[in-house]
This record gives structure tokens, sequence and C-alpha cells, in this order.
């Protein structure tokens, strides 16, 4: 028995391992919180790591503060930076 799986990443196995809506993300550098729902992913390389989120809500990283609201979030940045949550159930919970 291994912990190996056929994904080409560990955060493809946990989406699909876990069905995932919602993620929250925390990117630690531009200390923001995005919320929103997950449309899509691309295998995580060493020159791209892209999420696609949709219906998203934007907060400050320290107090929470909400900063703004958007119906499209592009992230590409190196995953070093984020952590990555996921939600449980249908809808957005803060």
């Amino acid at each position: 028995m291994t912990n190996r799986h056929g994904y080409t990443d560990a955060l493809s196995y946990m989406f699909n391992l876990y069905s995932v809506k919602y993620i929250t993300i925390r990117d630690w550098d531009k200390n923001i919180v995005i919320i929103g729902e997950l449309v899509a992913t691309s295998e995580i390389t060493d020159t791209r790591n892209e999420i696609v989120l949709q219906e998203c809500s934007i907060y400050t990283l320290n107090d929470n503060s909400h900063l703004y609201d958007v119906p499209v979030f592009y992230l590409s940045t190196e995953f070093n930076n984020i952590s990555i949550e996921i939600m449980e159930g249908e809808e957005q919970n803060e």
C-alpha cells in the first residue's frame, strides 16, 4: 500500500477526491482571502499554476474586512505563497 494516486499533482487529487465546489484561498503575500466557486484548475507545473473561481468575495487577510465582489477571479501564482481550503456544503460561508 502506498499514498500514490493517478493524478499529476496532489491539488488535482484533493479536488477530485472531495468533489470540491467552493474553496477559500489565502494569499499570504497579498494579504487577501478569496472565497468562490471552483470553475477550473491547471495541472500544477513549474511554470504555470492557475485557478479560476466564480461568484467571488475578496476579504483582507488580517481582519476579514470585505473588499469587493467579482463574478470571475483568475489566479495565476506560485502555490507556495497561498493556502487552499475546501468549503463544505453548497453555499459560501465565511
